[in-house]
C-alpha cells in the first residue's frame, strides 16, 4: 500500500468529524443565503429552491474537502504513476 493511501485508511476520527461540521454549517449558511435571497428579491414563490439545494451541496463537498486537503496536503490528490522501462 503507498504511502497515499495508507494516510487515507488511518485517517482519525476527528479529522473527518472536523470536516463533516464544517461542511454542514456551510452548506446550512449557504442555502440560507440563497433562500433568504429567493424571498427578499425574486418573486417570492420559492423560485430558487433547487438552486439553493445544489449550491448548499456543493458548499458542502467543498468545505469538507478543503478540511481533508489541510489534513493530508496536496500530495493525495495526485496518483504516483511510474513509468515502467
Amino acid at each position: 500500500m503507498t504511502d497515499q493511501y495508507r494516510s487515507m485508511v488511518q485517517l482519525k476520527t476527528n479529522v473527518r468529524v472536523k470536516a463533516e461540521g464544517t461542511g454542514i454549517m456551510t452548506k446550512s449558511i449557504v442555502t440560507f443565503f440563497v433562500l433568504l435571497y429567493d424571498v427578499r428579491k425574486v418573486d417570492g414563490q420559492g423560485t430558487l429552491a433547487l438552486l439553493a439545494f445544489a449550491l448548499g451541496q456543493l458548499a458542502y463537498s467543498v468545505a469538507c474537502w478543503m478540511v481533508y486537503l489541510r489534513y493530508l496536503g496536496a500530495s493525495p490528490l495526485w496518483p504516483d504513476i511510474k513509468c515502467v522501462s
